[in-house]
């Protein structure tokens, strides 16, 4: 062989490997970076929901009917009513039959709203039932009145 020859050969050698370097350039997935957005949860953990908070919420006339709807929600789907001991109320039961009061009578329940939150919480509480049909009943006459 000439020299001309391995020469070319070399050449076209290191034109393959040179190509085939280049490919997997290429075809490797580029890393991608995490960058934390706003959207994304952070490390601090969000305190638990309160009837309090939830009190808050519903006792706000600005409050949108989707926060009221989630206030309610979180009512009937977290939080239950504390064990009835006696007819007699204590504060703390009281709360829970606020928020019935401050929902019904909100501007922005409807009716539909009502009548599922007076259905679940009757059926999740069944020893108020009584208690939750009167609070809601004044939560409406109320707000019949401002109108």
């Amino acid at each position: 062989m000439s020299s001309t020859a391995i020469i070319s050969i070399i050449i076209i050698v290191l034109a393959i490997i040179l190509l085939v370097a280049l490919l997997m350039l290429l075809l490797k997935p580029p890393k991608v970076k995490k960058v934390k957005t706003k959207t994304q949860k952070t490390d601090t953990k969000t305190p638990p929901v309160t009837i309090e908070n939830l009190l808050s919420v519903v006792a706000n006339q600005n409050s949108s009917k989707d926060e009221i709807t989630k206030a309610l929600l979180e009512l009937t789907r977290n939080i239950s009513f504390p064990p009835k001991k006696s007819q007699m109320l204590n504060s703390e039961q009281k709360k829970y039959l606020n928020f019935v009061l401050l929902f019904s009578s909100h501007k922005n329940a409807d009716a539909k709203l009502i009548a599922y939150m007076n259905k679940e919480l009757k059926a999740k509480n069944p020893s108020y039932e009584k208690e939750i049909e009167l609070y809601e009943n004044e939560g409406i006459e109320n707000r019949r009145n401002r109108r």
